[in-house]
């Protein structure tokens, strides 16, 4: 009895931990909502304005700031869409497809840009799984998240390894490190939108928070599994297509 009771106790426990999560990413949400179409509108005439002014000057110094003031423009430009993905997740274009074919376009559109010079990858993917339905290219874009994720926490020569199967009614795809992992405090924060352990300049606290939200929204989970020093692992899973019919 007193075991039964402890495991209704965590339960419980995890039950409120998860409710208090969803209304603040529901809070967070709306504002992020707002504040992304307030900010979006000028900032889309001001690169508008920017691109012109390029076009009318001369290579030169006036020419040099007006494309750093574009880069920069375009760098918050990025910001107002990951906190539109986040507010709002499209739900437009789901379609059923086979996952695995879509991990593998991540890593192939990552390797040709040399995200994994250094890196050792390991592609332990079966060579197919049953059909999910979801928008395809949101989950290419996790997995473009976890790959790089994974790639910034790796050391040098490091392992990143991806795998995928089945799960009863749902199918599994997870991405694995070799990196520093992560404490008990970080892990109850990491899905919370601008939490980041990154410096400034390399991350916003955003990706992991608009991968959950984009799992979420297709009926799956986003897991994770990280001791200090024994790297992380970060798991989709998915509800097979056939299961949602």
């Amino acid at each position: 009895k007193r075991q039964a009771l402890q495991q209704a106790n965590a339960e419980i426990r995890q039950t409120q931990a998860e409710l208090i999560r969803s209304e603040k990413m529901a809070s967070v949400g709306q504002l992020a909502a707002g504040m992304a179409h307030e900010v979006g509108n000028p900032l889309g005439a001001l690169m508008g304005y920017l691109d012109f002014l390029k076009g009318e000057l001369p290579a030169g110094t006036q020419r040099d700031i007006v494309e750093r003031s574009l880069v920069e423009a375009g760098r918050i430009d990025r910001l107002v869409r990951d906190l539109l993905d986040y507010a709002s997740p499209s739900r437009s274009d789901r379609q059923v497809f086979e996952p695995v074919a879509a991990v593998r376009e991540a890593v192939e559109l990552l390797s040709s840009q040399g995200a994994f010079e250094g890196l050792r990858l390991e592609n332990g993917l079966p060579g197919s799984l049953p059909a999910v339905g979801l928008v395809r290219h949101q989950l290419i874009q996790v997995f473009i998240n976890l790959l790089l994720n994974a790639r910034d926490a790796s050391p040098e020569g490091g392992l990143v390894t991806l795998t995928g199967g089945e799960d009863g009614k749902e199918i599994r795809l997870s991405v694995r490190d070799e990196g520093c992992g992560m404490n008990p405090e970080v892990l109850s924060h990491i899905f919370d939108p601008f939490f980041t352990t990154k410096a400034p300049d390399q991350g916003r606290g955003l990706g992991l928070a608009v991968c959950q939200r984009m799992v979420a929204d297709a009926n799956g989970r986003l897991e994770v599994r990280s001791r200090p020093g024994q790297g992380s692992e970060f798991i989709v899973r998915l509800p097979k297509a056939e299961e949602q019919a």
